[in-house]
């Protein structure tokens, strides 16, 4: 994500990464809130057993969250 967030600066747009803990889903939900960000980008991996689609968190994020999310795998 930071080479991708990288790219995207050099290109003129504003980026943030930000890393929070917590329980998976609600920590991203708040902070797009709390920043009251124009869109969400995350990536979603494979935790344990190799998972077909959206993990949960990705799942989680892309239902509940008012602006727009970008999922990259």
């Amino acid at each position: 994500m930071d080479d991708s967030a990288a790219e995207t600066y050099e290109r003129g747009i504003g980026v943030e990464t930000v890393v929070a803990l917590g329980t998976p889903g609600r920590p991203v939900l708040a902070v797009a809130e709390e920043r009251a960000v124009d869109r969400s980008m995350m990536n979603h991996g494979q935790s344990g057993v190799e998972q077909v689609g959206f993990g949960s968190v990705a799942e989680t994020v892309t239902r509940w969250s008012p602006p727009p999310v970008t999922s990259v795998r």
